[in-house]
């Protein structure tokens, strides 16, 4: 339905409410009532909406109101939203509002406004609590004026009329147009804003953040701190800890362990601890390390780090923790000092998971020690399984704390442990406004409750006193294991939460021990029904910083914001994501929000907040125990004001023989702050001064020599931010050439698919073996996944390096958790891919036993080593993922010249694409490295939907409720839409179904949209509102062009209230048919 009132600019808004632009005025009068409508235009629109959408539009034909309809919620924002008298929420999907947007309407209500909501009162839980409050400790507001159709209710300092879901919707439409009056009138209310009394602080966008790399050179990098002048001291688990220094930008090994990790391989260097007193009543420092591998214990000892240097004759050892090497795993290790100068140690079992099905580890027989956690998380006089907590004393010893677990004389158990009852809290958190701990704890394996007990859960823990947190016997809200018999494989019932009993041979403490405490959040693999923010798929929960605030300096300028203060940070090393949690004044967490979703992020292991107010991160990296590339350090920091632009360089022929001419690009770079203009700055060979000021620039680098180039881009304020690519001169690119008698841009029926790739290179050509077919790689795929379809045509996606046979289950694994554990080539935790390949054969049978198994998890085809359930995933998912992994054992290698037969199409319930591949990789030349040369040929149906093409100038894809969502294009006069890279050899006709509003012209442009038309249709007919085929006849033209459908004809307005043109869609397009001679 179309909304005839006023779609007044912001501009125009601007002036006319300047009365409300004043933030530091006491109290803000607006003279007009303009309101802003927001609604979901995915959704369809009920009777009911319709109606109450006319009401409104009645309401401003009669002057009551100025309508500002917005089709999405881009006005929802600390700089529009005061402008406005009323905010008219029509269904809005719950997430649909970004964090800055639901705090800016929070404000906007606790400024004395109103809102009037038609929405949904099922809230996902943690989502946003001020809504959760709206919907729960809003009161009724007495008024003349009955309206049983909206509620009336105070709430936060302001107002909303809310939609009665108890109204039966039958009121005439007359009728609800008063009531729709009536429930803005409320809502409006004095037309007055008073933003001075808020004590929400405003969201900050995560534009305002930038993330810079520090070091990336990193090898499995456990726990950090930062220094009082901001280095950061950092832990590598196999035993180095190194200095970065801001000043020099630079990172020097500072010393190195000789650690032990074998047996228990998840052992190392771990954690690392500042003394309160670092920096100015002493230099200590603490860590917390496996010694080599004869000494049976993890030590914790003090060092004296002065001067960039530690002092390795310092070393005094507070406190030794027994452990067992004889296998793997959990070590734990997390050092924090609270508040009150009490040091904290978190411990893990020590036990290892690889022999218990994926549920807890409590093999009670003789000799299996190692495997029952009894004799360690469920052991009092044990240190395992635990966070200790002490007060290191200045002779290197220490005190027992009043509020430990246990009794400071050791009767009913060690007098260290604060919480028992963990099984791998690999990070914890210390809240030092409450002096409250928080920890993450990793738990087992298991993907589905079964005979041995619950399904696996991660936990977030808060623990504002000691206690028992139910490791080995209960995991998750005290979701109780079975007793298991391993002798026997018979089992029980579970243990009473209030009662737990150890009676375990392998337990030297206490039987009875503490009632179970349950876990503050908990979550499996899939998306759980409690805590569904936190996602799905493989887990390792670990336990971030809170902000404050006071131990910042007073010049930072770079610090978080208030929003995010009394806040806590926590993140997922297995799903690669940060979150922050809101509590409520009685530490109950209330609302779980994410940061920087869209950041790039690799297994972050630890975050610090320097004294700078800046974030800092460890990155672990992709795979268990590897030397990964994407392991960093990297600093985040918040820009109150100006934000620096962000630099992108695109090169096209990065490599070649000189001398070489290479295309740049910065075309790609922005700012967010959208009144910027920005200035570039290239350097190629010298960087005194830069060499081209555009942004497109051309260079040629006369001489051999890999050449870094650098692209500086500066804004306004001057703030600058970089990129750089390196260009190789010196080996000439392979070139590709396809040579078929057929079109290579589509498939015809089921005809077969002739090729010939011809490859020629300027120095392998000149080498003894010249151009070797045994350097090509050739393969083919088809494609019949409609969003890979789409987004391979419209280049959204590139295509991985290698073999593409299976590309839709390579795509699957690259999304998943599955490199975590495997590598193509190299064995981890896993096995490698090609070792799976290897070991089985393709049948359907094995493919289907698989990816069962990949579903439920387990052990014992590759040894003892535990691969994780995925109940998340859906059987026809896996499937496809172990045909990509089968795949790999697989030649698959086809010729460079041959005949493809296109079969795979015909029984496809969707007209799908063929991939061609074909690559060659050189053999370098003499110090220059190989080069690959990859040329993609995709054959696609011959019917293509508009809505595929590469680009759309003057015309768009309808969305949500519009008609023809999703399904075609609109478009304006001078219109046009681009496909790239067809082949227009043997078509002869274009077919296009269309509607179009008046007589016009089709014209088909060849490789720019103002060449000359090499064909036309002229429509000399009134136009049609139906659906019609017209058919465009080509010129015989051969090669590879990007072609240009153009739409002329005369531009049709739609005059708005405020006497504005608003331009017509003119045409309207389905699909175009290439049709061969």
């Amino acid at each position: 339905m179309s909304i005839r009132n006023a779609y007044l600019s912001l501009a125009l808004i601007a002036v006319a409410l300047a009365a409300c632009s004043n933030r530091d005025e006491p109290s803000l009068t607006r003279t007009d009532r303009y309101v802003l409508l927001v609604r979901d235009t995915t959704s369809t629109l009920t009777a009911f909406d319709s109606t109450l959408l006319t009401a409104l539009e009645k309401l401003a034909s009669d002057s009551f109101i100025i309508l500002c309809p917005f089709s999405d919620s881009m006005q929802i924002s600390e700089e529009h939203l005061p402008y406005y008298s009323s905010v008219v929420m029509l269904h809005p999907q719950e997430d649909s509002l970004r964090l800055w947007q639901r705090t800016a309407l929070e404000r906007y209500i606790e400024a004395g406004n109103g809102v009037v909501a038609i929405d949904n009162p099922q809230v996902t839980p943690y989502l946003w609590h001020w809504y959760q409050l709206l919907l729960r400790d809003s009161f009724p507001v007495a008024d003349t004026l009955a309206n049983p159709v909206f509620d009336k209710l105070a709430f936060a300092g302001g107002r909303v009329a809310r939609f009665n879901y108890c109204y039966d919707q039958q009121l005439p439409d007359t009728s609800l147009a008063s009531r729709v009056y009536d429930a803005l009138r409320f809502a409006i209310g004095s037309n007055s804003c008073n933003y001075r009394q808020l004590t929400t602080p405003p969201a900050p966008e995560f534009s305002q953040f930038t993330r810079k790399v520090l070091d990336d050179d990193l090898f499995e990098p456990m726990e950090m701190e930062i220094l009082p002048f901001g280095e950061v001291l950092f832990l590598e688990r196999r035993g180095k800890m190194k200095l970065y220094d801001p000043s020099r930008e630079k990172t020097k090994v500072v010393a190195e362990f000789d650690v032990c990790t074998e047996g228990n391989y998840e052992d190392g260097l771990h954690g690392l601890a500042l003394d309160p007193g670092y920096g100015k009543s002493n230099h200590y420092i603490y860590l917390y390390y496996s010694p080599p591998c004869d000494t049976p214990y993890q030590f914790l000892s003090r060092f004296v780090f002065k001067n960039h240097q530690l002092e390795r004759d310092s070393e005094i050892v507070v406190l030794r923790v027994k452990v067992q090497r004889e296998t793997c795993c959990h070590s734990g290790g997390s050092l924090e000092f609270g508040p009150d100068s009490l040091l904290y140690l978190s411990t893990g079992d020590n036990t290892s998971s690889k022999e218990s099905d994926g549920y807890t580890p409590t093999d009670e027989r003789p000799g299996r020690s190692p495997y029952d956690a009894q004799k360690s998380s469920g052991n009092t006089h044990d240190l395992r399984g635990k966070i200790i907590r002490i007060r290191p004393l200045p002779n290197g010893t220490y005190a027992i704390p009043q509020g430990n677990l246990f009794p400071p004389d050791g009767s009913k158990g060690r007098p260290e442990i604060y919480a028992m009852g963990c099984r791998n809290p690999f990070r914890i958190s210390i809240d030092s406004k409450h002096n409250t701990l928080y920890w993450g704890d990793v738990g087992p394996d298991g993907g589905e409750d079964g005979r041995y007990g619950p399904q696996s859960y991660d936990e977030f823990n808060q623990a504002r006193q000691a206690g028992f947190f139910g490791w080995p016997y209960f995991v998750g809200n005290n979701k109780g294991y079975p007793y298991r018999n391993f002798d026997t494989d018979s089992v029980g019932l579970p243990q009473n939460p209030a009662h737990p009993i150890n009676y375990s041979p392998n337990n030297d403490g206490d039987k009875n021990l503490p009632p179970a405490q349950p876990a503050m959040f908990w979550y499996p693999y899939s998306r759980g029904a409690q805590f569904p923010l936190l996602g799905e798929g493989s887990r390792s929960a670990l336990a971030g910083p809170f902000y404050y605030t006071d131990k910042i300096m007073p010049t930072a300028t770079v610090k978080f914001p208030p929003y995010y203060v009394g806040k806590w940070f926590i993140y997922e090393w297995a799903r690669s994501w940060i979150k922050v949690v809101t509590f409520d004044s009685l530490q109950r967490p209330v609302q779980i929000e994410p940061f920087m979703p869209d950041m790039e992020l690799s297994k972050p292991i630890d975050m610090k907040f320097g004294p700078n107010g800046a974030l800092y991160v460890l990155e672990y990296g992709n795979m268990y125990f590897m030397d990964n590339p994407d392991a960093r350090l990297v600093k985040i920091e918040f820009a109150s004001g100006n934000r620096p632009p962000e630099a992108r360089l695109a090169v096209t022929n990065p490599a070649g023989a000189a001398p070489h001419t290479a295309h740049f690009s910065a075309a790609a770079s922005f700012d967010y702050d959208r009144k910027d203009s920005l200035c570039y700055e290239w350097f190629f060979t010298r960087y005194d001064q830069p060499e081209s000021i555009d942004s497109l620039v051309s260079y040629t680098f006369k001489n051999p020599g890999k050449y870094r180039v650098l692209l500086r881009v500066i804004d306004n304020a001057g703030e600058v931010t970089t990129a750089e690519t390196t260009i190789q001169v010196g080996n000439a690119a392979p070139v590709i050439a396809l040579q078929s008698p057929m079109n290579s841009s589509f498939y015809f029926a089921s005809a077969n698919w002739p090729y010939h790739f011809r490859v020629s290179d300027e120095e392998d050509s000149h080498s003894p073996d010249g151009v070797s077919a045994d350097r090509a790689l050739v393969n083919y795929t088809y494609i019949s996944d409609a969003n890979l379809m789409r987004e391979l045509l419209t280049g959204a996606v590139q295509l991985p390096e290698g073999p593409i046979q299976q590309l839709e289950g390579a795509r699957l694994i690259k999304s998943s958790d599955c490199y975590s554990c495997h590598h193509e080539e190299l064995s981890n935790i896993g096995p490698s891919f090609k070792a799976i390949a290897q070991k089985y054969n393709p049948a359907e049978a094995i493919v289907s036993q698989l990816a069962a198994k990949v579903i439920a998890g387990g052990n014992g085809a590759w040894g003892k080593a535990m691969m994780s359930a995925h109940p998340q995933l859906d059987l026809a998912t896996t499937r496809k993922m172990v045909q990509y992994i089968l795949s790999l054992g697989q030649e698959n290698r086809l010729p460079l010249q041959g005949v493809l037969p296109l079969r795979d199409h015909i029984n496809s319930d969707t007209a799908g694409i063929y991939v061609v591949s074909a690559m060659y990789r050189d053999k370098g030349f003499q110090a220059y490295d190989p080069i690959s040369t990859r040329l993609i040929t995709i054959l696609r149906p011959p019917r293509q939907e508009a809505e595929h093409a590469n680009e759309l100038s003057k015309a768009y894809i309808p969305k949500g409720d519009q008609p023809g969502a999703f399904t075609q294009v609109n478009a304006k006069a001078g219109a046009y839409i681009r496909f790239d890279r067809i082949d227009l050899k043997g078509i002869r006709q274009l077919r296009l179904r269309l509607q179009y509003a008046k007589p016009g012209e089709i014209q088909i442009r060849l490789d720019d949209p103002q060449a000359k038309p090499v064909a036309t249709l002229s429509l000399t007919d009134e136009g049609t509102v139906d659906w019609q085929e017209r058919q465009v006849a080509l010129p015989a033209v051969s090669g590879f062009h990007q072609l240009y459908i153009c739409f002329e004809g005369e531009q049709d307005f739609e005059i708005l209230s405020n006497q504005t043109r608003k331009a017509k869609d003119m045409w309207w397009v389905d699909w175009i048919q290439f049709v061969a001679n």
